[in-house]
């Protein structure tokens, strides 16, 4: 049963704007990261998704952004399981530096076949994740 995963990074230069600070739509990139490991730690791939012909799309985000991470800081994006339905699965996320919360977010994803209609996750792939 997989519920929550934990990804350490290191702020890139590239990730970053004039002030040295992360760029407001990284952090977006960060949450993506996050969610792909907990799929991995689930046992779930995207190659292994795109073979049965599904991706998930977000649905919905909303974010908090509570303090700025710097070029060269060290961070945990933590990612904990929300709610699992039919076609779709949520995500709680939040990234710390240290044991200060810096970011909060909230994304649902839609399970779809690569031509945008919508589908029902296959109960094999439910059951790693709830």
């Amino acid at each position: 049963m997989q519920k929550q995963s934990e990804l350490n990074l290191k702020v890139r230069y590239v990730e970053t704007d004039m002030s040295g600070r992360v760029y407001h739509s990284n952090y977006l990139m960060y949450m993506d990261l996050g969610r792909t490991k907990f799929l991995e730690d689930a046992g779930i791939s995207h190659a292994e998704l795109e073979k049965r012909g599904m991706i998930f799309v977000v649905a919905s985000v909303a974010v908090k952004y509570l303090s700025p991470l710097q070029y060269g800081d060290q961070f945990v994006i933590k990612t904990n399981l929300l709610e699992t339905k039919r076609v779709s699965v949520s995500f709680q996320q939040e990234i710390f530096k240290e044991d200060k919360l810096m970011f909060s977010g909230e994304v649902t994803l839609a399970a779809v076949s690569p031509k945008g209609r919508v589908l029902k996750i296959e109960r094999d792939l439910f059951e790693k994740v709830v």
